[in-house]
Parts: C-alpha cells; structure tokens; sequence
C-alpha cells in the first residue's frame, strides 16, 4: 500500500503503520539482544580505541559528512508524532544535567561552533530565528539612541546581519558598526578584541556597556567617533535615564 498524499489521511495512516508495529522486531533472530546494554555505551572513542585513533576516527566522520544535509531537514513532523515524542521526554531530566565538561572540552566545542557560523552564516541565522531573538531593555534603549541620530541605524542582533561567524548588534546600512556588551555576560570579553576583529573586514565598530547608557551624552560622543563629519550632540532628542 502506498502512503497517501493528502496530509490528513498520512499522519493517520503512519498512526495506524506505527501502532501495528509496536512491540516487534525486524528479525526473530535478533529477539535474544533485547534488554542487553551494548559494550560501547557511555564510553568514549578514546576509551575504545586510543587517543590517535579515535581522532582518525572524527576525522573521518567530519569528511564524511561535508556538504551533506540532515535528513529532516525541511520536514515537518505530525502532530501525533510531536505528542508522542512531549510524552516519551516529560519528567525526564536532560542528559547533559549535571555533567561537567572540562576546559579542553569547552574551547574545543567553542571553535566548532565559531568554524560552522563561518563557513554556514545561513546556520547561524537559522539558530537566532529558533530563539526568536528580539531586543532587550538595554538594546531597545541603544537603539533609541541610535535613531535619533539617524533613523538608518537598526538592530541586527537577530541574526539578519552576519560578518564571517559573528552577528553585531546594531548597523547603519554601510560599513560601521555599534556593540552594545552587558555587564554580565561580556565581562570577560576584551572590547578591543571585537572593534578589531570587525576592522580585519571593513568595519567600523565602537563598543558601548549597558552601564553607559544612563549618560546619553557620553554614548553619543562614543559613536561621534564613528560619524565625526554628522553627528551633533546638540541635535538628538533623547531623555536621560534615569
């Protein structure tokens, strides 16, 4: 029997195809494996087979892998199967919760990350419009700023705009930039190293702290150093924070 081409009758008929074959296995031969725990579960490639080894491995894997797409992407799952999946997962705790990962790790995973946004900006769009990124306080507050010195000035912290892996967060449509850090999660992050990054590429960058922008002043006459020739602190028409 073919799968029917009506969305409706699919999620059904797959329904009914799944629940047929709850508690069955493809082969009776393999019937004697249920309930074993397999010898290589919860250990590592380099438990199992060496250091130099299994870096040959992951090696190998990643080549494999270049260019290829996952195979759902652009699928969209039934509501049934989405139902099932919420049931299967309430109560249970991840499986990273807990687990503690060392700094070797952490830095490693950190430059798989920045090496994927690099060469896939699309990914890194795609990442921002799952978390459906929108301004925060401190950013919309930036922002007002920003426009009262020229309504062209718009937030691209969303992921619209993304320069070799990194996504600023405001842009004037040319080649400068505004980086607004908070206190907190940027506090151990050295300024100088994002202006200089940007600047490798033809931007412009000044940073600004959330902590700044109580003094509207003083923020302007940090950008002023972006647009020497425009800007005129006298002519934005922004309150003060209080």
């Amino acid at each position: 029997m073919t799968i029917p081409k009506d969305p409706a009758r699919k999620d059904e008929y797959l329904r009914l195809l799944s629940e047929s074959h709850k508690g069955q296995h493809s082969s009776p031969a393999t019937e004697f494996k249920k309930g074993l725990i397999p010898h290589n579960k919860g250990k590592t490639l380099e438990e199992l087979y060496g250091k130099e080894r299994a870096e040959e491995i992951r090696s190998k894997l990643r080549e494999s892998h270049k260019g290829q797409k996952p195979w759902n992407t652009g699928k969209h799952w039934p509501e049934w199967v989405k139902e099932k999946f919420s049931k299967a997962k309430k109560g249970k705790p991840s499986p990273n919760k807990g687990r503690k990962f060392s700094p070797e790790w952490r830095k490693k995973l950190s430059e798989a990350r920045k090496r994927l946004y690099r060469e896939s900006p699309e990914h890194l769009r795609n990442w921002f419009k799952s978390l459906q990124a929108r301004p925060n306080k401190s950013e919309l507050r930036s922002l007002e700023i920003l426009r009262g010195l020229d309504s062209n000035r718009r937030y691209v912290g969303d992921g619209s705009l993304v320069i070799d892996g990194r996504c600023p967060d405001f842009w004037d449509g040319g080649n400068r930039l505004v980086e607004l850090f908070g206190g907190f999660w940027h506090r151990d992050d050295d300024p100088q190293e994002r202006v200089d990054f940007f600047a490798r590429r033809g931007y412009d960058c000044v940073v600004v702290w959330d902590s700044e922008l109580k003094d509207v002043e003083g923020v302007i006459r940090k950008i002023k150093t972006l647009y020497p020739e425009e800007v005129q602190i006298e002519k934005v028409q922004v309150k003060q924070a209080t």
